[in-house]
């Protein structure tokens, strides 16, 4: 076989390896993007949760439920801040948070303001939301809740709920209808790609017993600007000493 040979059945072989990957992996991926979605059937519960995240879809799905008549109240968890926020704070800028918004498309879509409540614990990620629920579910008697999320999070939302529970209290997960995630062209957008990286690693955590946990180290302190012993405010450098970049 002479070179040319050789190098012309490589490339063949190569665009016949294309050909089939591009054949083969949209309807794996398509299915995956489908098994990512949980849909269970509505029932009647104690309570009905809207998971943090984008607003206002998953709100507006709790919204609907709560009319329907399936549960007397709609649960939301406080964010703890981040060490983002925090600095944020010190410095005196307000970061209005998810729940606030959730709350305003609630009251918007004439859920009683009386039937909104917020959980007493604090919450930084999907565990600790399901860990909050729970433990609310049985301060209170309860059995069943609601959850409420995204389209490409309710797979992510019932693995953690069911390791968390272990069966002993029942949830129904939905999504919102409205959502935009679309499972069978999820990797044709950077946004819908994202989410779902996003939740691979979330769902292979969940199984490996959370060993990755959200908490990062203590942020560096912000540092305000300082006058001199005068209390004057220090100068702008002259132009030509400014700091290069």
């Amino acid at each position: 076989m002479t070179r040319g040979t050789a190098k012309a059945r490589t490339v063949w072989i190569l665009l016949a390896v294309v050909a089939g990957l591009t054949l083969a992996l949209p309807p794996a991926l398509r299915s995956f993007g489908h098994w990512l979605v949980v849909q269970d059937p509505l029932a009647t519960a104690d309570a009905i949760f809207v998971h943090g995240g984008p607003v206002p879809f998953r709100a507006m799905e709790a919204a609907e439920i709560y009319l329907l008549g399936h549960a007397p109240e709609v649960w939301m968890a406080v964010v703890r801040p981040t060490p983002e926020e925090e600095a944020l704070e010190r410095l005196g800028i307000e970061k209005p948070q998810g729940w606030t918004y959730s709350r305003q498309v609630l009251e918007r879509l004439e859920v009683p303001a009386d039937a909104i409540r917020l959980l007493e614990r604090k919450v930084l990620n999907t565990a600790d939301e399901v860990e909050a629920v729970a433990e609310e579910l049985q301060r209170r008697g309860g059995r069943k809740v609601i959850l409420v999320t995204s389209k490409q999070h309710s797979r992510r939302v019932r693995i953690i709920w069911d390791r968390t529970t272990d069966g002993s209290l029942e949830a129904v997960v939905r999504h919102a209808e409205s959502d935009p995630f679309d499972p069978d062209r999820w990797w044709r957008n950077t946004e819908d790609g994202q989410n779902v990286v996003h939740e691979i690693f979330g769902i292979l955590n969940a199984w490996a017993g959370s060993p990755l946990r959200p908490e990062r180290s203590a942020p560096a302190p912000v540092r305000h600007p300082v006058g001199d012993e005068k209390g004057e405010a220090p100068r702008s450098p002259h132009p030509r000493q400014a700091v290069k970049r």
